[in-house]
């Protein structure tokens, strides 16, 4: 059967991460395979797993943040699933290029008007693999 551990593992929660390092990426990778492999082991038979590579950064194409307000300013933020506080950002590495930009715009917006800035608690921005 499989351990408890490696089931335990995935379902942990994880701290959002901010400042990824695409040197180990590689390495990120083939260990995620390898916990993959070891809980499938029993399941898969002779059945080979493929591991297809994706950019180590920009690679969600969909992104949803709090909306983060500090007196007169507002502020994306992610939840440390952990601590369960607020994690201010202004750009987030995982999100596709246009989602950064799309951050950078709205936080210009929002800074230059009150009435949005302080009704907006919620943001989803969505893009796609052509950068709209």
């Amino acid at each position: 059967g499989h351990t408890s551990s490696s089931v335990d593992s995935f379902a942990k929660p994880q701290r959002p991460n901010l400042d990824p390092d695409v040197e180990t990426y590689q390495e990120e990778l083939g260990s995620k395979g390898d916990r993959v492999r070891e809980l499938l082991k029993d399941h898969l038979g002779d059945v080979e797993l493929e591991v297809h590579e994706s950019s180590p950064l920009h690679y969600r194409q969909r992104a949803e943040f709090r909306v983060w307000h500090v007196g007169s300013k507002a502020h994306f933020a992610l939840f440390d699933p952990v601590t369960k506080k607020p994690m201010l950002i202004e750009q987030y590495p995982l999100a596709s290029e246009r989602i950064n930009r799309l951050m950078s715009d709205l936080g210009d917006e929002l800074d230059g008007d009150e009435m949005l800035r302080r009704k907006l608690f919620q943001v989803e921005m969505i893009s796609n693999t052509q950068g709209e």
